[in-house]
């Protein structure tokens, strides 16, 4: 009955025979469903989480609520880690969209969605559309790509710039290379006036350039745009902070590479740490890059395109990996050429009517993806029980993609498009899968019933942060202002905390609890932090009046241990967030 229905379904006559320079409506209109899905959909369904999202979305609340244009602060401290670029971006989403989850988000979604558009226009500039088209879909259904690109991280926005920069580069379109140079300067830091000089230079040595072709790049108008755009920040941060220059270039940028910063607020790894996170990146499309990679020609002439690409994931891949900093999404910045290397093989083997290739990765993906989610039902114990009902949707979806798509593919085999357009639509899937694990664990790592239960039971009282602040970043920024921070072990308030303006922001223990003999307060903390917490002697008025799955928040209010000690326990705040 299910094969008879099936057979029944008739697909569009999709158009493969046109040059590759064309495309019908139905591809744009169908890259523009799939930009939105990817990039928009649901982005602000859940809470802003704790560490990084919590930290930059406060830092640019903060700019917007005090008019720190200039010295970004984060729970009212200087912060100098980042230059300011982003947080001036999401203040004006905030001003657009209020602020909230979906205010901060949309700048790095925007700036994704904008990537993907960017080499669409690259193949079109190229003489070469679909190639282009294909690029973006790559891009817009990679998983990891997706996932990243929608996080309030700086990593979607300067992966923007740099590659406006580089491809305007390519063109030799000067001048637009440089502001985008100066923007991707002002998004994450003077790193990138080594990468993409770098890039060049083994680029355009491959395709043996001459002295004057080098000079050329040296543009007299368009350095001075540069400066012109990058230097009245620094100019101006370096004459607010005396020690901006020792901080933010020396310190943040060259130290930090080199893995001997102060303090040492980041992750390292070996030498092959970003094999694995390329890979990753580009699920489900990674297998595709074997092809990419074989046959590889190394004889001259390079096909100038090819040359540039390599160049590019060649020269990002070399730094990060030797760098001492690593972080699981800095290499994103090296995804959309390799998306527009497998677009290429893509469109080549499309051109040449052999998408068989296409058809048996698909097959073997999804088969995979299914069958591991049948093994994740089969043994409870491996995945958390608010996790079980969404793998279980998953699974079924993906059966049905494995099974309907090969069936499709099998009975419209001249449609050399439909594995590309069926890998494309597991974005929906694997986006509506994403959306509902951050949905139902948004509680666990986001503080805001925390804070709208402080907002709306303690409002005269203040509220103080024990030792950490990474770990609930989001809590400052959903209650709505900076909170002192006691005995701070915070490596990301570090800075601010030597200033003389942001010591008041910092409390020593015996401090603390000579506040807390004089008047009533609140302090939130880690639940791991507690059993030592209750071994001083100071701490007996305190009790823990709230709690979630990792944070407490204690009063040494007697009306409150009170109500408390008369319950039993504390009150445990909801697992579901609003």
């Amino acid at each position: 009955m299910i094969r008879a229905l099936m057979s029944k379904i008739k697909l569009p006559a999709f158009s493969f025979t046109t040059a590759p320079n064309y495309l019908d409506m139905w591809q744009n209109i169908f890259l523009g469903v799939l930009v939105f899905i990817a990039c928009f959909y649901g982005i602000g369904s859940y809470a802003i989480l704790d560490m990084n999202e919590g930290l930059y979305a406060e830092i640019a609340r903060e700019m917007l609520v005090n008019h720190h244009w200039i010295i970004p602060h984060l729970n009212g401290v200087s912060y100098l880690e980042k230059p300011p670029m982003l947080y001036w971006l999401m203040a004006l989403s905030y001003k657009v969209f209020g602020v909230n989850a979906f205010g901060a988000r949309f700048i790095p979604s925007l700036a994704t969605a904008s990537t993907a558009l960017l080499f669409f226009h690259l193949g079109k500039k190229l003489d070469a559309a679909r190639t282009g088209w294909f690029a973006a879909l790559v891009m817009l259904s990679s998983i990891v790509f997706l996932i990243i690109g929608r996080t309030v991280f700086f990593d979607p926005l300067f992966m923007f710039f740099i590659s406006a920069s580089l491809i305007s580069f390519y063109f030799m379109s000067l001048d637009t290379g440089y502001v985008f140079l100066a923007l991707a300067v002002l998004t994450k830091g003077v790193v990138v006036l080594i990468l993409i000089p770098v890039i060049m230079i083994v680029y355009m040595s491959l395709m043996g350039a001459t002295k004057e072709q080098y000079l050329a790049m040296l543009d007299r108008r368009a350095i001075t745009i540069f400066l012109a755009i990058v230097l009245p920040w620094h100019i101006l941060a370096s004459i607010v902070q005396p020690r901006f220059i020792w901080e933010y270039i020396i310190n943040q940028q060259f130290l930090r590479f080199f893995n001997i910063s102060n303090p040492h607020d980041y992750h390292t790894g070996p030498i092959y740490f970003y094999v694995p996170r390329l890979i990753a990146y580009l699920l489900p499309w990674s297998i595709f890059l074997l092809f990419t990679f074989w046959p590889l020609r190394l004889k001259k002439p390079f096909d100038p395109l090819k040359a540039f690409l390599w160049s590019w994931v060649g020269v990002m891949f070399v730094f990060f990996s030797l760098s001492a900093d690593k972080g699981d999404y800095y290499l994103i910045i090296a995804t959309p050429p390799l998306a527009y290397l497998i677009a290429q093989k893509i469109e080549e083997w499309v051109h040449a009517n052999k998408s068989r290739w296409l058809v048996l990765v698909y097959g073997a993906f999804t088969a995979a993806f299914a069958g591991a989610g049948v093994f994740a039902m089969v043994t409870p114990k491996l995945v958390p029980g608010m996790y079980q009902s969404s793998i279980l949707l998953l699974t079924i979806v993906m059966i049905g993609f494995c099974v309907g798509g090969l069936y499709f593919c099998y009975k419209n085999r001249e449609n050399v498009l439909l594995p590309v357009l069926l890998f494309s639509l597991l974005t929906i899937p694997f986006v509506s899968f994403y959306l509902s694990i951050r949905e139902s664990s948004q509680f666990m790592y986001s503080q805001k019933t925390l804070a709208q239960y402080v907002k709306t039971q303690y409002q005269a009282r203040p509220v103080y942060l024990y030792q950490d602040f990474e770990g609930f970043s989001s809590f400052v920024f959903y209650v709505g202002f900076p909170c002192p921070v006691v005995d701070s072990k915070s490596a990301d308030l570090y800075y601010g905390s030597t200033t003389s303006s942001g010591k008041k922001q910092f409390l020593t223990l015996p401090d603390f609890f000579a506040k807390s003999k004089s008047e009533f307060l609140y302090l939130v903390m880690h639940t791991e932090r507690w059993p030592e917490f209750q071994k001083n002697p100071d701490a007996k008025p305190f009790c823990a009046v709230a709690q979630n799955k990792r944070v407490m928040l204690l009063s040494n209010s007697p009306e409150d241990c009170q109500a408390v000690l008369q319950s039993g326990e504390q009150k445990k705040l909801p697992d579901v967030i609003r």
